[in-house]
């Protein structure tokens, strides 16, 4: 029975009650009249419940935060007769734990008839959203019994952070030359070392100072600037983060890869609590490094970053957690470039905020704009011990 068929038969049978009571066969007729309309609502939609097949399309198993997700329902009647009017059920579990239900009218429908829902969920917040199990409803006329029919079962929505468009990560490797020549001057390249000249060798690279000073050809052998891939570090420690900072730092993550991966960069994730997904390229590799940051949260406050490899790093943490990352990090922050998330409250002085390596994003900035606005810069790049830096 539906609330209003359970009210109405405590009426009825209270009414009955009373009648008896006060020997009044008026109000006793009016209760009995009562109980039997619930009565015959309940055998009503018992025996002439609908017979149904149904399916449930999502327009996609992952969604981005704040985005939409369609939910497309098709409802047909394989039975006999016009079914009652349908009610299609849709509990809806977010990220966060809150629940919602959705709910929409279909039908009547005639035998063979197809009826269609569409409705959007939008995404609040990163993590796993849960479309349940679908009920499809019908009632009596009067509202006062339910049947219900099973349809679809649940499915589950990935909600990827938030991704801004951003600039890739520019990083540029100079070549280490123990030769005397200076560099090259060629458009888009770079010089590696001299070597002797063999015939057939393009002329417009012998190097006539050091020629000269040996008494026989060399030529420059060039390379082309190397343009490697990057690896990102997330600082997951809890200690560190606020929930707002933690926030932004798993979408600086998720934009800095994605962007990499724009620009067919291979990438890496690495976290504090020593989750590293190691380094590729492809939209599978980034498919999968972006489903691990819609489920992760804060973590132990110990430090274990995997990170091995020439490859240039980009830290991303926070003014109260930089020092200590970075001594634990040790020589692979040389050249490194750190990315401060500030918390709401701003208090956060202890970096110094002209550091070149560093990029600080206050509680009201956007990240995008001032990435964007550093990465765009075009600095010269720098060398380093590792042979590693920013451009």
């Amino acid at each position: 029975m539906t609330a209003t068929g359970v009210a109405v038969g405590l009426v009825g049978v209270i009414t009955v009650t009373l009648g008896l009571i006060l020997g009044l066969a008026e109000i006793t007729g009016l209760g009995i009249a009562m109980s039997v309309l619930v009565l015959v609502a309940v055998v009503s939609v018992r025996l002439q419940g609908p017979s149904l097949d149904s399916t449930r399309v999502l327009g996609s198993t992952r969604a981005v935060v704040d985005h939409t997700v369609t939910v497309h329902t098709t409802v047909t009647h394989t039975g006999s007769g016009h079914s009652r009017p349908l009610r299609l059920v849709h509990p809806i579990t977010y990220p966060d734990g809150h629940t919602t239900t959705a709910r929409h009218s279909v039908g009547p429908l005639a035998p063979g008839e197809t009826g269609t829902s569409t409705f959007r969920v939008r995404m609040p917040r990163r993590g796993i959203c849960v479309v349940g199990d679908l009920r499809i409803e019908t009632t009596d006329p009067f509202g006062l019994a339910r049947r219900t029919v099973a349809g679809p079962t649940a499915t589950r929505i990935t909600v990827l952070p938030r991704i801004a468009e951003i600039a890739p990560p520019e990083f540029r490797v100079e070549a280490e030359s123990h030769a005397t020549a200076p560099p090259s001057n060629s458009f888009g390249t770079e010089f590696a070392s001299l070597r002797e000249y063999t015939r057939g060798d393009d002329l417009r690279k012998v190097h006539w100072r050091t020629s000269a000073r040996r008494d026989e050809l060399v030529v420059r052998r060039d390379s082309e600037p190397v343009r490697p891939g990057c690896t990102v570090v997330l600082d997951v420690r809890g200690g560190v983060h606020q929930a707002a900072t933690f926030e932004r730092a798993v979408s600086a993550a998720a934009s800095i890869l994605v962007g990499a991966s724009k620009a067919s960069r291979p990438s890496r994730l690495c976290t504090t609590a020593g989750f590293d997904s190691a380094q590729a390229t492809g939209h599978h590799h980034v498919d999968l490094v972006l489903g691990m940051l819609a489920v992760i949260e804060q973590g132990p406050e110990r430090i274990d970053v995997p990170v091995r490899g020439p490859d240039p790093v980009i830290v991303l943490t926070t003014p109260a957690g930089s020092t200590s990352l970075g001594a634990a990090m040790g020589s692979t922050m040389v050249g490194a470039l750190t990315v401060l998330f500030e918390p709401p409250d701003g208090r956060s002085d202890q970096v110094d905020r002209d550091d070149p390596e560093v990029i600080r994003v206050a509680a009201d900035d956007d990240f995008a704009t001032v990435w964007n606005r550093r990465i765009g810069s075009h600095r010269p790049p720098r060398r380093m011990p590792t042979g590693s830096g920013l451009r």
